[in-house]
């Protein structure tokens, strides 16, 4: 039983996952396992990275610019 605890303390179970699909971004490859979850209409966000991601891929977020790029 898989549960997320999201950025405000809320818990939520995934209405799905899509599972190992390989991705090359910028020349660098990546197998990600996607959870889906039901949002409400007050979210301020279309997707969620989890931290491991983040990390690997050296994802630099740039909150000030809206923007998300690769070191």
């Amino acid at each position: 039983d898989v549960k997320l605890r999201m950025a405000n303390g809320s818990i939520q179970r995934p209405e799905g996952m899509i599972s190992a699909h390989n991705f090359t971004i910028h020349g660098v490859d990546f197998n990600l396992t996607f959870v889906i979850t039901r949002s409400s209409n007050q979210v301020a966000y279309e997707c969620l990275l989890g931290r491991s991601f983040l990390q690997v891929s050296l994802l630099v977020m740039d909150f000030g610019n809206d923007t998300i790029y690769m070191r």
